[in-house]
């Protein structure tokens, strides 16, 4: 499994390499996203009470994005203050299909001065939209140390409120009895959280809004497996909330 993981990868980059070769006039897009997050929550369960910051970079290319993402600890409750304790790499391509969006990708996962095993998850997702709501279900499945499988079906609704432009999204998580028994140490398959997220943005007016852009967040998660909250007691329920600058870059085309 691992040789075809990493097979897997060398071809999806071999691709990308070519069609950057047969397509040079497209516009390649780069940029960064420098974001702080009061808790860390990752499927509705709290990796770190306390705030955390997550740089990332990334490239975007005729349906390709590249993209590096690191969490680093603001505060030292895990003894690791002002280190990175998970470093990700991110391989993905997106295309429409009428009023269809779809996309695919790998997701290489590192934990330096961690105890957590490398491993990787590859992905796909589809989402379209409604007249009232957007609605999306992504899948996950970890090929490397896991082999589970989580899902995650959302609805989400945009609200036209200049110039913020709020976004309401309900997701709920699913995940099977392997990829709970690793992160969370429970071997029980089951919905296991139930999150809501207000998202609001904001671009400045002029040319500068085409470079610079603010966001910022709230969340709140339950867990809803009783079983799986019982591994994580008085923490069942996580409320935090993130704020944002992005900065992109759009190079060459015609």
């Amino acid at each position: 499994m691992k040789t075809l993981m990493y097979n897997s990868v060398k071809i999806a980059l071999a691709i990308f390499l070519l069609s950057t070769t047969a397509h040079a006039t497209e516009p390649v897009t780069i940029g960064t996203d420098l974001a702080v997050k009061s808790k860390y929550v990752w499927r509705g369960m709290p990796f770190n009470d306390e705030a955390v910051f997550w740089p990332d970079a990334w490239l975007y290319w005729n349906g390709f994005t590249l993209t590096v993402f690191g969490s680093l600890e603001m505060t030292d409750v895990y003894e690791n203050q002002g280190k990175f304790t998970e470093v990700d790499y991110y391989f993905d391509y997106s295309r429409s299909f009428g009023n269809i969006n779809a996309s695919i990708g790998y997701a290489h996962y590192e934990y330096p001065n961690t105890d957590f095993l490398i491993t990787g998850e590859l992905y796909g997702s589809v989402s379209t939209d409604f007249k009232i709501v957007s609605a999306s279900l992504t899948a996950y499945y970890d090929i490397r140390e896991v082999e589970g499988l989580y899902l995650l079906p959302s609805v989400s609704r945009t609200f036209c409120i200049a110039p913020i432009d709020p976004t309401l999204t309900l997701s709920l998580g699913y995940a099977d009895k392997k990829h709970n028994l690793y992160y969370f140490g429970l071997e029980k398959a089951g919905f296991t959280d139930l999150t809501t997220s207000l998202a609001l943005s904001y671009a400045p007016p002029g040319t500068i809004g085409q470079y610079l852009f603010f966001s910022g967040d709230l969340n709140y998660a339950k867990i809803l497996n009783g079983d799986l909250a019982d591994q994580f007691p008085d923490k069942d329920s996580n409320f935090w909330w993130g704020l944002c600058i992005s900065l992109s870059y759009t190079l060459g085309g015609e």
